[in-house]
């Protein structure tokens, strides 16, 4: 199963691709806000992507922050072409920044492995 991961910023849209196990995350490119619903779902079709990635954005209590209604309105446009995944997202860009990768590209590659990590067949069982 191939994924594409997604970070969506207040400017920018990160966006990652798995390899076609679905087990390992890869930056692919950084779209503008205004073009990424139709790159992605160009992307969706021209890599034969199962499901979308995409990160979930909260505050520190849980709540949902602003974002995420941009991050539901993305989700609701690509319904129907891959299925939709939300995955929690806290401090990925972050992340990508103290690993000194702080494009929106690798905090997308930071979403998706964290998915792919918990998901594969052979991940261990979380307790917690």
């Amino acid at each position: 199963m191939k994924y594409l991961g997604v970070d969506i910023g207040s400017k920018r849209v990160g966006v990652a691709i798995s390899d076609d196990a679905g087990t390992v995350a890869f930056p692919l490119e950084v779209l503008s806000r205004e073009a990424c619903i139709d790159r992605m779902a160009a992307i969706i079709d021209e890599r034969n992507i199962s499901a979308v990635v995409i990160g979930e954005s909260l505050a520190l209590d849980g709540s949902e922050n602003p974002i995420m209604q941009d991050v539901r309105a993305v989700a609701d446009a690509l319904r129907g072409k891959a299925e939709i995944i939300f995955q929690p997202e806290q401090f990925s860009t972050q992340e990508a920044s103290r690993l000194g990768k702080g494009s929106d590209a690798e905090a997308a590659t930071i979403i998706l492995q964290s998915y792919l990590d918990r998901h594969a067949p052979d991940a261990p069982i979380d307790f917690e």
